[in-house]
């Protein structure tokens, strides 16, 4: 690269942030500490009020968002302004108030955003190394600041990227043995509930940064807030860009403001779900870091870019910080989203680094795992439906209605295994009358057809010989299935597929899954204990039925459904140990 052009501050001394490169949509963004499950629909229409061609065209008012804000931080109007978002905070605050040759004191590792402004700026820097586990080291650190060369301090707390809470006490105690400016940011405040906002009266020198990118699911919009006292903030103002945050964002931010609510729901199912996920890399012999933010970091040692990668395989990102800082080898820090995001990341993992369970019997689900009925089954449901509502008059709005997403959606439900029922599910959440007989006749008419010539002879079998003989030659096997008898006898005679799999449960001979008698009844027939068994299904009633019978349950994605289509969190939800994309995949997990 050629040099850079003369410049007043040190553009040589840093490396640029690092941001994704590539657009991550479709992917679990587990990556940037981003609130993956999106910022709330209230938000988005807000947004959507907020911008029109007038208000495109002109410069943003501040004036409801200040007053609305200060109220939120428990501050007065004067006492805070706002920011695009924490980071444009602390280069406002170090371009103010980080005189030239003085120290910019914080911990290490830390946030790379403070040694990013005062390396520009020529200034050093000091990190304060925090101990082993990354908890705080109070001696350490009221020895930095007491040098005669500091010029600032900044504390991230919880810290990014160890999590690490610093004690208020020692904030208090920072505060009352110097007069620089003491930076705290507050950016991950909502996950511990605290903040020293009430400090400030008595602190001239106190200056708090507040996000609402990352409770609240606006990291897009680039939202944030400086709290100090009103001297401090009319300057900040005078180094801050006019019209610095857009009116998107400001609409935004008033939107999470007058839903408190919101906020409180998301936090509480973070932290359960960030307990749950820690509890899991625990049980899997990985040393978890600090959990107090929206995130955490996991040792995964040597075998970090591996787990990094694998994940990637299954549309999950999270951020391998190995080479980033000599305390971060071998350490990912991982986003906390919802609880059935964290079992599919734990299942994930748990798939790299647990050997798989030593089984002698496999037990299937026929369609999904075996078959692909997504154009015959799903079709069948649908045209059904559609059939029966025409008869009955429905206007083309409600026939809109009938589509092979909406039968996933009701499938996802659980409950609703036998296809009959779910046509009969699918009429009347549309509003039609259900005939039970009237939904069979349609029904087996549309894929059964007389001797078999419907929507079941397109079917693909979706295990090939070689597999099948492997499975044979290692397992005993049985298939449970929710299809009548002469219609699964039909489906495995048709593939050759008889001789691997001798056991057949079908509708008739049990209750329908997720009762787990069907389970029960094939290992009785091939004699086999339920430790040592596993039963792999595609379906929410499938996971349920096995974990009722005590078997491994080992979730499948059936044909057409994706990582990103929210299948595989259903699964573990409903108590998949891991999740699959294929049999396939699963018999070469099993050979390990």
């Amino acid at each position: 690269m050629k040099p850079f052009l003369p410049s007043r501050i040190a553009l040589e001394a840093v490396e640029p942030y690092r941001i994704p490169q590539f657009e991550r949509a479709g992917y679990l963004r587990l990556d940037v500490n981003e609130h993956p499950g999106g910022a709330a629909s209230f938000v988005v229409e807000a947004v959507h009020a907020a911008l029109s061609s007038a208000t495109i065209a002109t410069y943003p008012v501040y004036a409801e968002w200040h007053a609305k804000a200060a109220a939120w931080f428990g501050v007065g109007v004067d006492e805070l302004t706002c920011a695009a978002g924490g980071d444009e905070a602390i280069k406002a605050i170090c371009e103010a108030h980080l005189l030239p040759g003085k120290a910019l004191v914080t911990v290490d590792p830390g946030y790379d955003m403070f040694k990013i402004w005062a390396q520009l700026y020529g200034n050093p820097m000091t990190g304060v190394p925090l101990l082993p586990g990354f908890s705080f080291d109070r001696e350490a650190w009221l020895h930095a600041i007491a040098q005669p060369d500091v010029g600032m301090i900044a504390l991230v707390t919880p810290n990014n990227p160890t999590g690490t809470l610093c004690d208020r006490a020692i904030i208090e105690e920072t505060l009352q043995r110097v007069t620089c400016p003491v930076v705290i940011d507050e950016t991950y405040a909502e996950f511990v509930g605290r903040s020293v906002a009430d400090l400030l009266p008595r602190f001239p020198h106190l200056f708090i940064i507040r996000s609402f990118s990352k409770v609240h699911g606006l990291a897009g919009l680039r939202a944030g807030a400086v709290l100090s006292q009103a001297q401090n903030i009319e300057a900040l103002r005078r180094v801050l860009n006019p019209f610095n945050v857009n009116r998107a964002a400001i609409a935004a931010a008033l939107a999470v403001m007058a839903h408190p609510e919101e906020t409180r729901a998301h936090v509480l199912e973070i932290t359960a779900a960030r307990t749950e996920f820690v509890a899991a890399l625990t049980a899997m012999n990985v040393e978890p870091g600090p959990a107090n933010a929206n995130f955490v970091l996991a040792h995964f040692g040597d075998r970090a870019q591996e787990v990094t990668a694998h994940l990637a395989q299954e549309a999950i990102l999270i951020r391998n910080r190995t080479g980033s800082h000599p305390r971060l080898n071998g350490w990912a820090r991982i986003a906390i989203g919802d609880r059935p995001q964290m079992a599919r990341t734990a299942g994930a993992i748990r798939k790299v680094l647990v050997p798989p369970p030593r089984l002698q019997t496999l037990v299937f689900d026929m369609d999904g795992p075996l078959v692909d009925t997504s154009r015959s089954y799903r079709v069948a449901i649908v045209e059904t439906a559609r059939n029966l509502l025409i008869a009955q008059g429905a206007k083309e709005v409600v026939l809109a209605q009938l589509t092979l997403e909406h039968v996933e959606l009701l499938k996802r439900r659980g409950g609703l295994n036998n296809d009959w029922d779910c046509t009969a599910a699918l009429i009347a959440e549309v509003g039609g009358e259900v005939d039970t007989n009237a939904i069979y006749e349609t029904f087996q008419r549309i894929y059964w057809g007389e001797v078999g010539e419907g929507l079941i002879a397109g079917e693909p079998f979706l295990i090939d010989a070689e597999q099948r003989a492997h499975i044979r030659g290692r397992f005993q096997t049985a298939i449970v299935t929710g299809r009548p008898r002469e219609e699964a006898l039909h489906t495995l005679k048709l593939n050759g597929a008889l001789g691997t799999w001798p056991v057949l449960v079908a509708m008739e001979d049990s209750a329908a899954k997720p009762a787990p008698d069907g389970i029960f009844l094939a290992l009785q027939h091939v004699q086999a204990p339920v430790a040592g068994a596993a039963y792999l299904g595609d379906s929410v009633d499938d996971m349920q039925a096995a974990r009722a019978a005590g078997v491994y349950p080992i979730g499948i994605l059936p044909a057409g459904q994706s990582w990103s289509s929210g299948l595989a969190e259903k699964l573990y939800a409903a108590g998949a140990e891991v999740v699959f994309a294929s049999v396939g995949e699963v018999l070469k997990w099993l050979q390990q």
